[in-house]
Order: C-alpha cells, then sequence, then structure tokens
C-alpha cells in the first residue's frame, strides 16, 4: 500500500468557529502535545474555517485558536444595546454590512501576524473566496510546484477575504501586482471546502506517477464531524 495523503477541511460558519477550534483542541489533547500541521499534508478552510487553517498552517495550537474566538468575539460580533442594535440592522440592509471588518483585522494581525505571508505556511493549504471584480470563485493557495501566484499575499488579507459574508462584513479589497478586486466570503460557492482540497490532491499529488496513492479527509463543520476516505486513487 502506497502513501497517503491527509487532508483537514473546516466549514465555514461565523463565531461557530468556536466549536470546529474545540473539536481539534480535542484531537490535539488526545494525541499528547502535538501540532495538527504536522499530521495533515493539506488544510483547506472557507470562511472562519479558513481562518483556522490559517493559524494552524503557522503551527499555532487549536487551543489557542479556541481561546483566540473566545476572546475576541465579542470584539469582532459585537452585542450592544438595543439602538447600536439598530443601526447594525440599517447597515446590514443598505449599507456595507451589519458589522465592521476593523476589529477583526486588528484581531488577525495580532494573531496571525500583520506581515505574514501564504509562502509562511508550514503545510499546504487551500482557501475559498470569491473574486467579485471577475465574478468568479478563487481558491488562494501557498506556493508549491509551479504555482506561485499568492505567495507574497498578507495571511491577514486572504483571511478577509474568506470571511468577508454578503451583509455582514464589507467586502475585502486585494491590491497586489498579480492579484486585485473585490473579494466576498467564500462560503458563497464552498462552504464546504472538502471538494477543493480532493481537486488539488488529484491535480497534483494523488496518483498514478505522484508521491500519493490514495486521499484521506478529516471533514469538520460546526454541527458534525466526517472521515472520507479514498483507498484505491
Amino acid at each position: 500500500m502506497g502513501k497517503e495523503f491527509k487532508i483537514l477541511a473546516i466549514d465555514g460558519g461565523g463565531i461557530k468557529g468556536l466549536y470546529s477550534a474545540c473539536i481539534l483542541k480535542h484531537l490535539e489533547e488526545r494525541h499528547g502535545d502535538c501540532h495538527l500541521a504536522d499530521y495533515f499534508d493539506l488544510i483547506c478552510g472557507t470562511s472562519t474555517g479558513g481562518l483556522i487553517a490559517l493559524a494552524l498552517s503557522l503551527r499555532k495550537k487549536a487551543g489557542e485558536i479556541a481561546d483566540f474566538y473566545a476572546k475576541k468575539g465579542e470584539e469582532i460580533f459585537p452585542y450592544v444595546n438595543r439602538r447600536a442594535r439598530a443601526y447594525a440592522f440599517i447597515r446590514q440592509t443598505f449599507w456595507f454590512g451589519k458589522y465592521s471588518d476593523v476589529a477583526l483585522r486588528k484581531s488577525l494581525e495580532a494573531f496571525l501576524g500583520a506581515d505574514t505571508q501564504m509562502q509562511n505556511a508550514k503545510t499546504l493549504l487551500c482557501i475559498p473566496s470569491f473574486n467579485l471584480t471577475l465574478g468568479e470563485p478563487i481558491v488562494f493557495k501557498n506556493p508549491h510546484g509551479d504555482y506561485f501566484r499568492d505567495a507574497n499575499l498578507k495571511m491577514v488579507d486572504v483571511a478577509l477575504a474568506t470571511s468577508a459574508a454578503p451583509t455582514y462584513f464589507p467586502m475585502a479589497e486585494l491590491d497586489y501586482p498579480k492579484l486585485k478586486g473585490l473579494f466576498i466570503d467564500g462560503g458563497v460557492w464552498a462552504n464546504n471546502p472538502t471538494l477543493c482540497g480532493v481537486l488539488e490532491a488529484l491535480e497534483h499529488f494523488v496518483g498514478e506517477g505522484k508521491e500519493f496513492s490514495s486521499y484521506n479527509i478529516l471533514s469538520i463543520s460546526v454541527n458534525t464531524v466526517k472521515w472520507l476516505e479514498n483507498e484505491n486513487q
């Protein structure tokens, strides 16, 4: 039996990403003092799952990520007085979005590093988003093989692009030499990024004449955990 390509896929779900982070924390604790990034060849994440995937790729412990959600959730998704909630509803209906992304950006810069780039990831990544300027889906990846387009993208910008949920957060604007435009939440087309991971694996890593002969996926959503296996690829 040949080598197995291991994929971790994490769904979107806003603040419910705390649930996904806690599941991952439980897995880490069961296997001792480990980093989950060391156990997977590719980590895929959409929206809040993308934030978790980026953090894991920097070898942050799942417990750190769960703490991030617990401590920063109220700042990112503020629940205040009735007047402020009414204003938020008006923003959501007629303007940029229910919430500002200022607190989210500030929190992510502190947690991921303001200047950390995709090329700094310690494992392969697939982070879905949607390019509203071109009207087409996009998957952010770190460099591998002959793919280098996203190497210099800041992780914070990628995180904002994958989590810019329409009516909740404003669109994320990227202005890089190789990638420009307005981007919204990857959940509009791939809230579960499992298929993105499978396609990436089959195109570059798994199959006849490639390093891996099969793939195995751990898919974590805010509601359930599933194992998906393919033994014959």
